[in-house]
């Protein structure tokens, strides 16, 4: 069951799964939050200049294509991961293509730059999510990343 709450024109969606809530949290975008395999969060690197890169690979099996976009989530205190930015899809990612037998997926790859002054000090995990853009469906990404 999904459940969504709006509080300071943040609207917070929730699914339970198992007796726990999962929470992303977006300010005006009306998101349905599934669990299934649809890429992997691989890396956030810190640049030495103040900024963060992360990167993965992220697809929409139910299309048959690579993903629209990534949104990336932190975790606040409480444990609720709120959106702070999305990264484009379009990347080659040639191995993705082949290991999945299906070459729509070659350009699956994606990465986003961001200023650390993005995260709030209290972030602890960085998450990834694939956005389906003609259904409003996010997908969480393997894989989470230590915010440092």
């Amino acid at each position: 069951m999904i459940m969504a709450e709006r509080k300071n024109n943040v609207i917070k969606f929730s699914k339970s799964n198992f007796h726990r809530k999962k929470y992303l949290i977006i300010t005006g975008i009306v998101l349905v939050i599934l669990l299934e395999n649809c890429g992997v969060f691989e890396a956030l690197m810190d640049d030495g200049h103040g900024r963060h890169i992360a990167s993965g690979w992220a697809i929409l099996p139910e299309r048959k294509e690579s993903a629209d976009a990534v949104i990336l989530a932190y975790d606040d205190i409480n444990g609720e991961e709120i959106a702070f930015a999305i990264a484009e899809v379009g990347d080659k990612r040639k191995r993705i293509g082949s290991a999945l037998n299906d070459p729509a997926y070659k350009r699956s790859g994606w990465k986003k730059e961001f200023q650390k002054e993005l995260l709030p000090c209290n972030a602890k995990n960085i998450s990834a999510w694939v956005f389906d853009t003609s259904t409003y469906k996010a997908f969480k990404l393997q894989n989470s990343q230590h915010a440092k």
